[in-house]
């Protein structure tokens, strides 16, 4: 098989979203939130490793590249129930361009934040954990390289 059609294929759902579901709704979910399928890092120990960098004004100039879904560390250990489902049925739910209502920055995929060598989710953890419900090998998501920055 060739490299770029493996590539493709995993970032293509190997479940149907009927399975997904089924997966999500087999997790407890105490108040309607789930556990996030990823390896996990406090918000607060994330801020520690990096530190006080400017990370708003790079996300909109971050190149979309291909993330292995298990590369990713998440900083939220929760994502709620509900959400996680409307992004299984509708993954194109976020519209290109849209910019979030906290940080301000572009967040119409998934946001990546590389450092010292650690793929962090920064944003998109609903989207994320649908994409890995559905069998996704591979996420696009901008992709923010703190370790490829001069120090």
């Amino acid at each position: 098989m060739k490299l770029g059609k493996w590539v493709d294929e995993g970032e293509r759902a190997a479940r149907s979203p009927e399975m997904a579901l089924s997966l999500l709704h087999a997790f407890p979910a105490p108040g309607g939130q789930v556990a996030v399928p990823l390896r996990f890092v406090s918000r607060e120990g994330y801020q520690k490793v990096i530190g006080s960098a400017a990370i708003n004004q790079r996300i909109d100039e971050a190149p979309i590249k291909d993330v292995p879904v298990d590369s990713l560390v998440a900083i939220q250990h929760t994502v709620d129930r509900a959400r996680v489902e409307e992004y299984i049925r509708n993954p194109n739910l976020v519209r290109k361009g849209t910019k979030h209502k906290e940080h301000g920055g572009v967040v119409d995929r998934p946001i990546v934040v590389r450092c010292k060598a650690t793929n962090y989710l920064f944003d998109g953890t609903h989207r994320t954990t649908a994409a890995k419900l559905l069998g996704a090998r591979i996420i696009k998501a901008r992709f923010v390289d703190l370790d490829a920055e001069p120090p």
